[in-house]
């Protein structure tokens, strides 16, 4: 158990490190001055903010491992830099919509443990029979849908020909819950 621990615990470290790697070498690769694509300000909006130069704040003129150095502390520090959209830090952004990430996965979760779970036992008990060959036909060809086609056929049938389901966001806009705690279903349980 320990050893399996480690493994899992070792790729972990492994990936985030690569994936640092990756996007503090993205920078570099976009056309563009490298300070400004790592911040997403311009020189001259970084300079009134720092009220320093931003080639001291960002360490241009260091070698990749010391620039790559302070992009870690940077990250760790929790300035992720500005978004392009919005203009606001993106680390706001990201809180912004991670409780409807959450919420969703923990919806999709709940619906794969009630419908598929019982349906692949289903299937075992039943193996090389009708019902086997059935739900594995219906798996191969959910799997083969693209998921971007899908998505706008369940949007057409759900929302616009029954209305079960609002057009976009997570509620229909003729709905005032007030947002305590991010996740609309609690928010939705606390209202009145």
């Amino acid at each position: 158990m320990v050893n399996i621990l480690l493994r899992y615990t070792n790729l972990i470290i492994i990936t985030l490190f690569i994936l640092s790697l990756l996007s503090f070498s993205l920078a570099y690769l976009f056309p563009g001055n490298p300070i400004e694509v790592l911040t997403g300000l311009k020189l001259e909006e970084l300079q009134k903010l720092q009220n320093q130069s931003a080639n001291i704040a960002y360490k241009p003129e260091g070698s990749v491992l010391s620039q790559y150095g302070h992009y870690m502390s940077e990250l760790f520090s929790g300035n992720w830099g500005v978004s392009f959209n919005s203009g606001q830090p993106l680390y706001e952004e990201i809180m912004l919509s991670l409780p409807a990430s959450i919420e969703l996965s923990a919806y999709a979760l709940t619906l794969s443990l009630l419908v598929g779970l019982p349906l692949g036992f289903l299937a075992a008990l039943r193996h090389h029979r009708a019902t086997d060959y059935t739900l594995l036909s219906i798996s191969v060809v959910g799997y083969s849908i693209p998921v971007f086609w899908l998505a706008l056929i369940l949007i057409l049938v759900f929302s616009l020909q029954f209305g079960w389901l609002p057009l976009s966001g997570r509620l229909s806009l003729i709905f005032e819950v007030p947002s305590n705690t991010g996740f609309v279903l609690l928010d939705i349980l606390l209202a009145d």
